[in-house]
């Protein structure tokens, strides 16, 4: 009987475990990065989906910046059609975030009153801006997170203009506790390196030498005319 249920037993275990493995490992991961504390109290508990065409964003990976370019497609699990749901895209890294005492961000995308997982029947009170590379800096992070709406957010035509037109100005948590979002319930993060002459070996982490042009011998993913060691 025993030799029969350990088995299954060791089965269960392995079953369950990982998600938990799982967990700890995002939360380990918003912590190494200062997400969290920095930006938000705790990590969110669901993933998103950030999808720059053949790119996406991994908790930290690095995206050249000519591939985000266009806004990602955005997805995340668990989306309820009869809830409302608020998109915060931040870039915590410019300068301003450092020299402010109130813990200024970067807007690169703000969308309201999305149904469901709708994100294009959302509110957009701020459009995409594509990160930007500043000389002189290395790398900056750009945070993708989900809240759940309480409620309907009103006077949409106000805060497109104080959102749209002072996007280097906006404040995550002045935002969350207006609006009583709550803690986010997804999110992601990736980073962009602005380095000039590019360094490949800093850059060119996830190995993508079959992505190498075939008229060229250069890595796309540091954009530079030095061939890929890798």
């Amino acid at each position: 009987m025993w030799s029969l249920l350990i088995p299954t037993l060791l089965i269960f275990v392995r079953t369950v475990v990982p998600a938990n493995d799982q967990s700890d490992c995002i939360d380990e991961k918003y912590r190494n990065f200062m997400i969290v504390p920095q930006i938000i109290p705790i990590s969110p508990p669901e993933v998103v989906s950030d999808i720059f065409g053949d790119y996406a964003s991994n908790f930290g990976n690095r995206i050249p910046t000519c591939a985000t370019r266009t806004r990602p497609f955005t997805t995340w699990p668990n989306a309820n059609e009869n809830n409302l749901y608020s998109l915060i895209a931040i870039a915590p890294d410019l300068p301003q975030f450092y020299t402010s005492t109130l813990g200024i961000q970067s807007l690169y995308g703000l969308i309201v009153n999305i149904p469901g997982g709708d994100v294009e029947r959302g509110d957009k009170l701020a459009p995409y801006v594509p990160p930007i590379c500043i000389p002189g800096y290395r790398d900056f992070r750009f945070v993708c997170l989900i809240y759940q709406q309480q409620n309907r957010i009103s006077g949409i035509k106000q805060l497109m203009y104080r959102y749209s037109t002072n996007f280097g100005n906006f404040s995550i948590s002045e935002f969350v506790s207006r609006y009583r979002l709550g803690n986010p319930i997804a999110g992601n993060f990736f980073r962009t390196l602005c380095r000039v002459p590019c360094k490949i070996d800093d850059v060119c982490e996830e190995r993508s030498c079959n992505k190498l042009s075939q008229s060229s011998n250069t890595c796309p993913i540091c954009a530079v005319s030095e061939p890929c060691k890798h």
